[in-house]
């Protein structure tokens, strides 16, 4: 009866429809992370790709799928390893991410809300994470951990990745950016210190102090408000014990 009941599935099997709803969408995705982090031994209609593998490619094609289409793909993304967690830069759309960890046991995990589905799977001193449409911010956490490996792809496929040692800061894309008058920002202070957040015009003249003194490690949401100068362009920076983060900032009035 099983057997017969797996051939009906497979006469009838919709791409992407693992969930056997007639439809595709996020529920089709979490099954997917859920097998492919081990939580479930058997999955159907989800080789999306055709190549007999169900990964994070073929959670990739069902997210173009549901959103129909997205920004330019990247071709690399950088990852940022600091003390409180993860971050990453990519020049690009990035569909999903999957990374292993190795740690000790006081390691804590915390995974980005921001993102379509995020989950993650424990096995002794092991954790195996998966974000779909990831952010900037993939997660925090507390605890030793190294990085085992890091794996982004696109509808294009797997795409290049690398992991940076960790600086002393990091600024987040400024947004919006045109902005009239105020913008917004995440400062990631990945070691605790004397931290610098100012504003210059393009002739390298200080416009305006942000933030000007000690700081704990963590991530700040900070913004700067143009209202007193006038449009053009300016650039924000950010100087840390031993890195400085720069962005150029557009004022449109």
């Amino acid at each position: 009866h099983d057997d017969h009941g797996d051939d009906d599935h497979d006469e009838e099997c919709m791409a992407g429809d693992v969930t056997f709803d007639g439809q595709v969408d996020v529920s089709d995705i979490v099954a997917i992370v859920q097998y492919i982090l081990g939580n479930t031994s058997e999955i159907e209609c989800g080789d999306i790709t055709g190549d007999s593998i169900v990964d994070i490619l073929d959670i990739v094609f069902i997210v173009d799928m549901i959103l129909q289409g997205r920004d330019s793909n990247a071709s690399s993304v950088s990852f940022i390893k600091s003390e409180s967690g993860m971050s990453m830069d990519a020049d690009g759309y990035v569909g999903a991410i999957q990374i292993t960890l190795s740690h000790g046991d006081n390691f804590k995990l915390e995974l980005t809300q921001n993102s379509l589905v995020a989950d993650y799977i424990t096995d002794g001193m092991m954790t195996k994470l998966i974000v779909v449409n990831p952010e900037r911010n993939i997660f925090k956490s507390t605890g030793d951990f190294s990085v085992e490996e890091i794996v982004a792809a696109t509808t294009e496929g797997y795409i290049n990745t690398t992991l940076t040692s960790p600086v002393s800061i990091s600024l987040g894309k400024a947004y919006p950016n045109p902005f009239n008058p105020s913008t917004s920002f995440e400062l990631d202070v990945v070691n605790s210190g004397y931290v610098s957040v100012m504003v210059y015009n393009i002739s390298g003249q200080l416009v305006d102090v942000i933030h000007e003194g000690n700081m704990d490690q963590g991530i700040y949401n900070m913004s700067w408000n143009g209202t007193n100068v006038s449009s053009g362009v300016y650039v924000l920076r950010a100087v840390g014990a031993d890195y400085v983060s720069t962005q150029k900032l557009t004022l449109l009035k």
